[in-house]
């Protein structure tokens, strides 16, 4: 993985989003649906939890 930081939508000035923050925006989308989100778990640890999973997605991108 490239440790240049990649946007999501880098046709856009304002580079507000970066790539690995849309993962983490699509797995928290995913887990939301699968009522992950009523199973107790914390928002913290929500958080965390999509950002690994972005991370992994990034790797192996």
């Amino acid at each position: 993985m490239s440790t240049k930081t990649q946007y999501a939508y880098p046709s856009h000035s304002d580079r507000g989003m970066t790539l690995r923050d849309y993962f983490a925006a699509k797995a928290l989308e995913a887990l939301a649906e699968k009522s992950y989100y009523e199973d107790g778990i914390s928002n913290e640890r929500l958080a965390k939890h999509v950002y690994e999973l972005a991370d992994a997605m990034m790797e192996v991108r």
